[in-house]
């Protein structure tokens, strides 16, 4: 189980007790927003600092655990802040982050974001009431995405990617 700060829970029904994992044990942030088991065995995580992949699922297991950023991957993870995972049906890797959609496979990424067609088109929705507020006002993260987006001159970004249906 994912957790928002305290990493993540794991429930030994045997021993009726909880294991928790976090930063020091391999976790890329503390904030889980999703994990994932994927036919291969492998577990995926969504963190607020970029994703997990635990090869062959042993958790226990630092030398299985693989963290991936939009630094390592060089861009190909659009953003750090993870939301959501799916596993596509060639057994690819689908990241929803902050800052566009990513495709993990066969250890290459691909990402789209606005500029790529992803998301409503900004000028259609800049005068929605909803987008009146720049978060990037007042939070150190949405400045950081607004930089790296290069939407430095928009007076507000469009909307996340925070799900799949």
């Amino acid at each position: 189980m994912g957790t928002y700060g305290g990493g993540l829970s794991l429930y030994d029904q045997k021993q009726d007790k909880w294991e928790n994992l976090n930063v020091p044990n391999g976790l890329a942030d503390a904030f889980v927003y999703k994990t994932l088991k994927v036919s291969n065995g492998d577990i995926w995580i969504a963190t607020w600092s970029g994703a997990n992949r635990v090869r062959g699922g042993d958790l226990m297991d630092r030398s299985k655990w693989d963290v991936y950023t939009v630094e390592n991957t060089k861009g190909g993870l659009p953003n750090d802040w993870v939301y959501s995972l799916e596993e596509g049906k060639d057994g690819e890797i689908w990241l929803a982050t902050e800052g566009g959609l990513a495709r993990f496979k066969d250890d290459k990424w691909q990402n789209w974001n606005h500029a790529k067609g992803v998301g409503a088109d900004y000028e259609k929705i800049k005068n929605d009431p909803q987008f009146g507020t720049d978060p990037a006002k007042f939070s150190e993260h949405h400045a950081k995405q607004k930089k790296e987006m290069g939407w430095e001159t928009l007076a507000s970004p469009s909307t996340p990617i925070t799900s799949f249906r």
